[in-house]
């Protein structure tokens, strides 16, 4: 049988089951990874208040919607912090670096697109 062409995943069950997750271990953070290979990587991320993703970048354009909490995205090139609050998004294009705190308890949803021609 061939393998089906979506994936329907309940962003809100997903984030209860990741944060019991994170109160049963005590840990600082817990991820889910949907992807479609080639095309779009998509990772639901909860956060406990204080936790610091640090310096990285993507090759292609992403995305982050902050689902649940308040998020601090410093964007490195542009020296400069944006402050996210459930229900807003930050776009990037490709390769930009940046960090991710949160400032609370979080959930987001971060989307990363495939990487221009020629970039890997």
């Amino acid at each position: 049988m061939a393998e089906q062409s979506f994936r329907v995943v309940n962003l809100e069950t997903a984030i209860d089951e990741l944060q019991a997750k994170l109160a049963a271990t005590g840990g600082t953070h817990e991820a889910l990874a949907v992807s479609h290979p080639g095309r779009m990587t998509a990772v639901l991320f909860c956060f406990r208040r204080g936790h610091v993703l640090q310096d990285h970048a993507a090759p292609g354009p992403v995305s982050i919607h902050a689902l649940r909490g308040s998020l601090r995205v410093r964007v490195v090139e542009e020296t400069e912090t944006v402050a996210l609050a459930a229900g807003s998004v930050l776009l990037l294009d490709p390769g930009v670096h940046h960090s991710v705190e949160a400032v609370e308890d979080s959930a987001l949803l971060v989307t990363i697109g495939a990487a221009p021609s020629g970039v890997h």
